[in-house]
């Protein structure tokens, strides 16, 4: 047990007070037959894998999912390695936050046992079940448009802006993986390189006379024309961003709720890139109210709930590749 965590019954409930994680937390543990192994565990004062079997085969927990169980008392903080040496965290700010929020500090992965633990357990779920791409893989017989890279290519290319806007803040800089899990590198940080959202960009068309939908290729950098007729209208020489949630990205490796708060960090980091890409560009990036329950678009399979909305005018960049041609 973590030597400086104390349970605490509180209003009908139970809360982990631990100094080390920056104060207490509420027990949100719904399963009976889960907290009954929990308060078993705690009687023992000491846990070991065998010790903790015989308690599970006591109380009727099957043994396949003992690990799991361990596992997620650990991610916790509520059991620690005997060999681990806890002491206080540095007063880093990075640390400092982790502690206001009330999460446990993250993992060293500079130790080498902590990066072999989660490499065998990423493998016995890719075992069970395929992971998730690192991004959404369109069909290959969509229409795409090039964007301009926004360092090796002039600023008077069509689409200029919007394509700085995209790279900066998600294109995929280069693959990577965690085991079997595909991830990949962006400019924003992502809590486990998740990176867990797809975009998309409605545009005005003038050939159309209407809104058209596109969703964003962060590997080729390319706009991908969908086949769908976009909810809502967007100005003339306006793009408008939107944000959907890929979820199963986080859900596959990290099993927990105490997961999914990393969303919305992931997501702060994206916008905090993407309005500091259009600070430099001189862009007014207005946010958009996101409407209850309503798509982006009708019939677009594979597209996630939308999070945030974010529209900026590029009538400059329009101007400027009119002047050239």
């Amino acid at each position: 047990m973590s030597p400086t965590a104390s349970l605490l019954r509180y209003a009908d409930g139970w809360l982990l007070d631990d100094p080390f994680l920056g104060g207490a937390r509420e027990l949100s543990i719904n399963n009976g037959v889960l907290w009954d192994f929990l308060c078993r565990l705690i009687e023992l004062g000491s846990v070991t894998p065998e010790t903790a079997a015989d308690v599970a085969a006591a109380i009727g927990i099957p043994e396949a999912v003992v690990g799991r169980c361990l596992d997620s008392f650990r991610r916790a903080g509520i059991l620690v390695p005997v060999s681990s040496r806890v002491s206080a965290p540095c007063g880093g700010p990075a640390l400092q936050d982790w502690r206001l929020a009330n999460l446990t500090v993250p993992a060293d992965y500079r130790d080498p046992s902590i990066v072999s633990s989660d490499l065998q357990q990423m493998e016995e779920f890719a075992a069970a079940e395929s992971p998730p791409a690192a991004y959404r893989q369109w069909p290959a017989t969509l229409r795409r448009v090039r964007l301009p890279h926004p360092v090796h290519d002039a600023p008077d290319r069509p689409h200029y802006v919007l394509g700085s806007v995209l790279y900066y803040s998600h294109a995929v800089i280069k693959p990577a993986s965690l085991g079997p899990l595909p991830r990949s590198l962006r400019v924003a940080p992502s809590h486990g390189a998740a990176h867990p959202f797809d975009l998309t960009v409605t545009l005005y068309s003038q050939r159309e006379l209407g809104p058209v939908l596109f969703a964003y290729d962060p590997v080729d950098h390319a706009l991908v024309r969908l086949p769908a007729d976009p909810v809502s209208q967007v100005p003339i020489d306006h793009a408008r961003i939107a944000v959907h949630l890929a979820a199963r990205r986080v859900q596959w490796r990290y099993r927990a709720s105490t997961a999914y708060s990393t969303i919305f960090l992931d997501l702060g980091h994206l916008l905090g890139v993407m309005e500091a890409v259009a600070e430099s560009l001189e862009l007014t990036l207005a946010q958009v109210d996101v409407p209850d329950q309503a798509p982006i678009a009708v019939d677009v399979e594979d597209l996630g709930p939308v999070l945030s909305l974010r529209q900026f005018r590029t009538a400059q960049e329009e101007e400027e590749s009119r002047t050239v041609r």
